[in-house]
């Protein structure tokens, strides 16, 4: 993979986002996305196992 260019990393910055741990929010937020998932599917065999 190459790098970003100069911009891009310029404008993470900005926000203070550290161009190297980009990767650890990508996951996180892929992670949550997940458990918020399994969770509502949870909730929905819970609520069709009461009826």
């Amino acid at each position: 993979m190459g790098r970003r260019p100069a911009r891009d990393r310029l404008r993470s910055r900005r926000h203070g986002a550290p161009c190297e741990e980009s990767w650890l929010t990508a996951f996180g937020l892929i992670a949550l996305l997940v458990w918020i998932h399994v969770e509502a599917l949870r909730v929905l065999t819970f609520r069709r196992d009461d009826t």
